[in-house]
């Protein structure tokens, strides 16, 4: 089974969502896809270094960008970290899209799927997040055949 678009959107709002009921979070916008971020940094990180892990999420930015302007408003540290350029929010009248993570994290969902494969990508999401329902979201099982 691949993984479609819709499977990988499912799978990035499960994960927001679970983030949201989970999280210790508060109400800043894009807190729970930062934390998302942050957990998937720091098991990508030991696979491409982090280099590799600020290429992907750099590239899944720009091409969310097109789809969410107010993603103009998000910056990556050179850690790879997320961060609300609080900046250009108060000089702009752009507000954080709710839909800006979802789309953001879908992006970076589907070219990581592209560059490491589907059975990693879903094994690796399992491994952060193993009480994600992720069979909901039509996602192959985890053995590998």
């Amino acid at each position: 089974m691949s993984l479609t678009s819709v499977v990988i959107k499912n799978i990035g709002q499960q994960l927001i969502a679970y983030e949201s009921a989970n999280g210790s979070v508060g109400s800043q916008p894009f807190a729970d896809v930062i934390t998302i971020f942050g957990k998937l940094q720091k098991i990508l990180s030991k696979l491409a270094g982090i280099s590799g892990y600020n290429s992907l999420l750099r590239r899944s930015l720009m091409m969310g960008k097109t789809k969410a302007k107010s993603l103009e408003m998000i910056q990556i540290r050179s850690d790879g970290a997320l961060e609300l350029n609080v900046a250009h929010a108060a000089n702009s009248h752009l507000l954080l899209e709710e839909s800006a993570g979802d789309i953001l994290l879908t992006q970076f969902l589907g070219l990581l799927v592209t560059f490491i494969g589907e059975t990693l990508t879903v094994n690796l999401l399992r491994d952060v997040w193993p009480n994600v329902p992720f069979e909901k979201a039509n996602v192959p099982s985890r053995d590998i055949g």
